[in-house]
């Protein structure tokens, strides 16, 4: 049960944040859920690790300003790692922190990741304080889906789906003579914004028939010298130089040795905003 739910105002938004040139004059704003109100000195400590001294007042908040933040209901990859700082600090009685960023009003929908994020407008800067709300469970349409209301629908889940997505859900499911399932919408969502864009990976070419992940390949089929491996298990293992190394030998016991040594190159096709 949440007792109390927090807001402080920092300072310039980091480097790090993907806010294009909303972050030259935006500033970062946090949101905590808390299960009772903070002491003053669990209010000072908190303020000090997030570097952010002001109280945030939505009222004072003026027409040429919007709020950039998570979708309410979903917990960020950042406030994860937030929750591990907080229980380390003796904070634990702070269920949820979320970050936003406060950016000028018309840079605000450039800045937002429409897929993770939202953007409050004037005179509905105040509902930062249903973020930590769960939103009630919605089904599938239970007719043929149109292209109005899958829009609709990938608007409010923030699926990101574009257009021809769209278009290729309503005719598929109109070939099928049925209405889709909401585990069958969530999951061409996922494959859509979690693990990298497959289905265009591996899409043909028009030109040539080959897909990208083909032409990818055949760099390694053109110029195979000094490599053991590559393509297995998303690395790829080559040789870089002969030197000295310090191994372990048959017993288990380091020792130098002089041999190849290799070099692991690690990939991973996640998008953002996994990645």
């Amino acid at each position: 049960m949440l007792a109390a739910r927090l807001a402080y105002a920092g300072g310039g938004v980091s480097p790090s944040r993907r806010l294009g040139r909303a972050a030259e004059n935006a500033r970062e704003v946090f949101f905590a859920a808390a299960r009772r109100p903070p002491s003053a000195a669990e209010d000072a400590l908190l303020r000090s690790l997030l570097r952010a001294p002001d109280d945030f007042s939505d009222s004072r908040i003026g027409d040429n300003f919007a709020l950039v933040i998570p979708r309410p209901g979903v917990k960020s990859p950042w406030a994860s790692k937030a929750g591990d700082i907080l229980r380390a600090c003796g904070l634990d009685f702070i269920s949820h922190l979320e970050r936003g960023a406060l950016v000028a009003a018309e840079d605000a929908t450039a800045a937002a990741d429409r897929m993770t994020q939202i953007v409050l407008r004037p005179p509905n800067l105040n509902d930062w304080r249903k973020l930590f709300d769960t939103p009630p469970p919605t089904i599938a349409p239970a007719i043929l889906p149109t292209t109005e209301c899958l829009s609709r629908m990938n608007s409010e889940r923030g699926w990101a789906l574009s257009e021809e997505e769209i278009a290729h859900l309503c005719d598929l499911y109109a070939r099928l003579c049925r209405a889709p399932t909401e585990a069958e919408l969530t999951m061409f969502a996922q494959a859509n914004s979690e693990h990298c864009r497959h289905k265009i990976f591996r899409g043909k070419l028009k030109d040539g028939g080959d897909s990208l992940m083909d032409l990818i390949r055949r760099t390694h089929d053109a110029s195979p010298e000094g490599v053991l491996t590559a393509f297995a298990d998303n690395a790829a293992v080559i040789h870089a130089a002969e030197g000295e190394d310090f191994a372990p030998d048959a017993a288990g016991k380091y020792r130098r040795g002089e041999g190849g040594l290799l070099l692991v190159a690690k990939a991973e096709t996640h998008n953002h905003p996994t990645a």
